[in-house]
């Protein structure tokens, strides 16, 4: 993952209009097919997802967080699953950091 966003942040981060970071936070889950007993995620720098488990909520933080993707100049990420139970009837809350992490009122 990280060599496939360096590559193209690259072409970004040669425009002279563009001053923003150059980086990008990603979570990646995998749910195994049957609502199996465990789920697996890796984080790179985004926000943890929420599991809501019989109305209870819980925040569910990496336990091996990497750093964002396209920062692999400044550290060689290891990229390591962490693994949580997932059964049936649990849910889970995502949603992009821009919500979360907006600069101005108008969300930019």
């Amino acid at each position: 993952m990280e060599d496939s966003v360096s590559r193209n942040l690259e072409e970004v981060a040669a425009t002279e209009r563009d001053a923003g970071e150059h980086f990008v936070t990603a979570l990646v889950l995998d749910i195994p097919d049957g609502g199996g007993p465990h789920a697996e995620m890796v984080s790179c720098g985004h926000p943890p997802p929420l599991l809501v488990r019989e109305r209870q909520v819980t925040k569910l933080p990496s336990r091996h967080p990497a750093p964002p993707l396209g920062t692999g100049a400044l550290s060689a990420p290891v990229l390591r699953t962490d693994r949580f139970a997932f059964t049936p009837g649990d849910c889970l809350v995502l949603c992009t950091d821009g919500v979360i992490e907006a600069r101005s009122p108008t969300g930019a």
